[in-house]
């Protein structure tokens, strides 16, 4: 189920139970307000109930959900435990699971229950009996062309104007796409707050502008590290490297993004091979669509050998770096320098070719 057909069920109120969960909490926290602005105002407090407590106490729960709501034809619970999706004895007692699993197969009709757990196990029998019989919707995180209308929207509370292009350079540079950087939509949201500020001042924005508003911390640099040595760019590559040391950042954290992107690569490149679509391999490699089509550019400047080459020396380096046989530094500048030969040396074949 997508966002806007989740919307469309709660406002045609066709099912009394629903599991939200996901990365994006931001828009989870959304989720929970639009439930939350159904009922009275005046009449809020007496018919919302959220249950977030370490020991459960089941009967408690159903006696909450079976509770007539005040003044409204309806009241909310909202369950934030992942215990009851977890499987054995981290788990749900048995008798508890029963009774739980009882209630489900006839809710009452006044009350929302809405689960809204940090985490899911989905083989577990509540998820299953929710799979089969009521709403679920998994809050992952927004492809890019809803993420940009999203942004836009943002910035029209504000009345800022922004290009197509300056927004995808804004997008790339948060890093939201790619998995360890844990953005979210709600740093999105900050990092918008200030463009907008900016926008009213000088009444336009530039890419230039979105560099000095842009979070400038290591995830962001990061980033930008990897994307100017995985095109070649060594000049770049490496400023950007002394700037991220000199600031008191691991030159063996830059090491072991470096190996993901390579193992990235290669592994893209036998799934390719191998006749996987882009959809299937992201799944493959539980990477966001986004992030793979970055891994998918970068697979072009370096072939599978290549890159092979690369991540054996990524591992060697670490290993020669950890046994005090080299220089952390200097070890991991010498891959950034290898990645940027070996991508420029592929480009000037083709050139040639």
């Amino acid at each position: 189920m997508n966002y806007k057909d989740l919307l469309k069920n709660i406002d045609n109120e066709k099912d009394k139970v629903y599991l939200i969960y996901g990365e994006e909490a931001y828009r989870i926290d959304s989720i929970l307000d639009y439930f939350k602005n159904k009922l009275e105002p005046a009449f809020r407090d007496f018919n919302l109930t959220v249950i977030d407590d370490k020991v459960i106490d089941i009967d408690r729960i159903i006696e909450n959900f079976e509770s007539v709501p005040f003044m409204d034809k309806n009241r909310i619970v909202v369950i934030k435990s992942s215990a009851f999706f977890k499987t054995g004895t981290k788990g749900l007692a048995k008798e508890d699971e029963k009774k739980l699993l009882a209630y489900l197969e006839n809710p009452a009709e006044t009350t929302i229950v809405l689960f809204c757990p940090p985490e899911v196990d989905k083989r577990s029998s509540l998820f299953k009996q929710l799979k089969k019989n009521h709403c679920i919707f998994e809050a992952n995180k927004l492809e890019m062309n809803e993420l940009k209308l999203w942004c836009k929207a943002v910035l029209k509370k504000s009345n800022t104007i922004i290009s197509d292009l300056e927004l995808e350079s804004f997008i790339e540079k948060t890093g939201y796409y790619y998995k360890e950087s844990g953005k979210n939509l709600r740093d999105l949201e900050n990092e918008l707050v200030k463009i907008s500020a900016l926008y009213q001042k000088q009444g336009k924005i530039t890419i230039q502008d979105i560099d000095l508003v842009i979070l400038q911390n290591f995830e962001n640099n990061i980033f930008r590290l990897i994307e100017d040595t995985f095109s070649g760019d060594f000049k770049k590559a490496l400023i950007e490297f002394n700037h991220i040391i000199d600031s008191g950042e691991s030159a063996l954290m830059i090491l072991t993004m470096f190996g993901k992107q390579l193992s990235m690569i290669t592994k893209y490149h036998i799934l390719k091979a191998k006749g996987y679509n882009e959809a299937l391999i992201a799944q493959k490699l539980s990477i966001h669509p986004y992030a793979l089509k970055k891994a998918g550019i970068h697979s072009q400047k370096l072939k599978y050998k290549e890159a092979l080459v690369l991540l054996n020396l990524c591992l060697d380096t670490d290993y020669r770096i950890k046994n005090g046989q080299i220089n952390e530094r200097i070890g991991v500048e010498l891959i950034l320098t290898k990645i940027c030969q070996r991508i420029k040396t592929e480009k000037t074949s083709k050139v040639f070719a």
